[in-house]
């Protein structure tokens, strides 16, 4: 038909031309041609399906739906085939250059999605948490995360919200197979949206007592932490001389002298760094806590020489990463921890693999180092952006000469079997 074969000329110079803009893009950030070529392949799969069904425009429905028949998802599933992967990254590549002008920085997750009869409620309890109660973004992450199970089960049993009764929280637990980690902070989630669900009238009675108590203790596991002279070694691994060099040094120390985490690390602003007053002013990511830490001259030294090397960038976050696709744009706390991760592993650190070894280490080290100098636990706290003192006391059980001053005085023996025994040692 003389209409269709138009449209198909049409379709073929439009994404001609896309393909061959998003490639110059591709080629101007720095990939690599082996990976440009397999994303191309894909393109010309993409417009030959396109062609086949008579498809003349381009959008995010059109390659969605492609997406679902050749690769089965549109956001990525962790146990999908490497190659769906790599497909998939390619199409939402050109769709993201072809609606914004620019490139997806990576391949996002399927979003959690609260629905069915408790949806609306689940809704609203995160709401409130996050204005009344004023919790984190990653504390928000986690419950969703949660009732996302509990609103799905709800879903599956057929189950209203005014329905809900202690055996249906019961039933959840029980068929959940969850960790024993994970049982313990999804029991804590549930007990909190039970009670608010009580409080707002959704439920008759309150039916937090209902949620399956866990032995599984937080606390009983002993943080990782690395010595003086490890910390040393560590740092010593780093070669100074180049770019990434520079910045991995300075992650380094921002996270063991002055005990980031590694989402701080990444958050840190070139505009928080007070060199008048020698102190690094910072808003802490998990808790909202501001932290005051002392700009020691090592990480100050540090700083003024990554500045000099730092990529241009839009972004005022101190720490950009160098790769292609990603320059210039601020380090994810992964990286952040896969970068002090491969440090630890390049320094040769005997006995490394029974201990942790991510940013999160280093900061556990430094806590434990300020602890043996005979630093008050508060200061730490305060260091750390500790809200509870408890979260800081977990480091007197990794330090000996805190736990030589817990020692209590040995009672007198009244028995005298010791002493006979002592008497035939003789």
């Amino acid at each position: 038909h003389p209409r269709l074969s138009k449209l198909k000329k049409e379709l073929m110079t439009d994404l001609k031309i896309l393909m061959e803009s998003c490639e110059n893009e591709l080629i101007a950030r720095g990939y690599y041609p082996k990976t440009i070529a397999k994303w191309k392949n894909c393109w010309k799969d993409l417009k030959n399906w396109m062609q086949s069904n008579s498809i003349s425009e381009l959008n995010e429905e059109i390659a969605e739906k492609y997406c679902m028949q050749a690769f089965g998802m549109y956001y990525v599933k962790v146990d999908s085939p490497r190659k769906n992967k790599q497909g998939l990254r390619a199409i939402r590549l050109l769709v993201s250059f072809h609606l914004t002008g620019d490139l997806e920085a990576k391949c996002p997750h399927n979003p959690i999605v609260l629905t069915g009869p408790l949806g609306n409620v689940a809704k609203e309890y995160l709401k409130y948490c996050e204005d009344e109660l004023g919790m984190r973004y990653a504390t928000l992450a986690a419950k969703k995360a949660d009732l996302r199970l509990i609103c799905n089960y709800a879903i599956e049993k057929q189950i209203d919200c005014g329905a809900l009764s202690g055996q249906h929280i019961e039933s959840f637990f029980q068929e959940s197979n969850f960790t024993d980690s994970r049982w313990c902070r999804c029991g804590h989630n549930m007990r909190s949206f039970l009670r608010f669900l009580h409080a707002k009238e959704y439920i008759e009675e309150d039916l937090s007592a209902a949620v399956p108590k866990s032995s599984y203790r937080e606390d009983a596991k002993l943080p990782s932490v690395y010595s003086t002279n490890e910390i040393n070694s560590i740092l010593g691994a780093v070669d100074q001389t180049s770019a990434m060099g520079k910045r991995d040094y300075l992650i380094l120390l921002l996270a063991s002298q002055c005990g980031l985490r590694a989402t701080d690390i990444g958050s840190l602003q070139i505009g928080e760094v007070d060199w008048d007053r020698d102190m690094i002013c910072h808003v802490a990511s998990k808790n909202g806590e501001k932290l005051e830490i002392p700009l020691v001259a090592s990480v100050g030294n540090a700083i003024y020489e990554y500045l000099t090397v730092r990529p241009k960038s839009p972004s005022n976050a101190i720490l950009v990463s160098l790769k292609a696709g990603r320059k210039g744009l601020p380090l994810t706390p992964k990286r952040i921890g896969t970068i002090v991760s491969n440090y630890i592993a390049k320094a040769d650190i005997k006995d490394r693999g029974n201990r942790r070894h991510g940013s999160h280490a280093l900061r556990h080290s430094l806590a434990t180092e300020l602890l043996e100098k005979g630093t008050p636990l508060p200061v730490i706290g305060s260091v750390l952006g500790h809200r509870s003192p408890e979260s800081t006391a977990i480091y007197t059980k990794v330090s000996p000469s805190s736990l030589r001053k817990c020692a209590l005085p040995m009672p007198p023996l009244k028995s005298t079997f010791y002493a006979d025994v002592k008497t035939d040692e003789k």
